[in-house]
């Protein structure tokens, strides 16, 4: 999983309740502290260093050869959502519950 130096990305992660109100949806988005670059894409897919591809490589589109600088990690939302899902869970119905009554 990511790790936190600044809480860039930690602030960039929204969340939406959909209109009728049973399910949430959880990303992170591009905010005005990334810059240019929207860098949760370089945690999950990994990336290799500046200047790394040979000139015909940029010119073709196809996988890119050489070592990554940073490997891939995995997803770090969906591991949150899977690992969180019993607490939400839980959550949700005391909530349904309560407004039933």
């Amino acid at each position: 999983m990511p790790g936190k130096q600044t809480g860039v990305m930690q602030r960039s992660i929204r969340s939406k309740v959909s209109r009728s109100g049973y399910s949430v949806s959880v990303y992170p988005t591009k905010t005005s502290q990334m810059g240019e670059v929207y860098y949760p894409a370089f945690v999950v897919y990994g990336h290799r260093g500046p200047n790394s591809e040979t000139a015909r490589e940029a010119r073709q589109h196809r996988k890119r050869s050489g070592v990554k600088v940073a490997e891939p990690r995995a997803n770090f939302i969906p591991v949150a959502a899977q690992r969180y899902q019993q607490t939400f869970q839980t959550v949700i119905t005391a909530a349904l519950d309560k407004a039933i009554k």
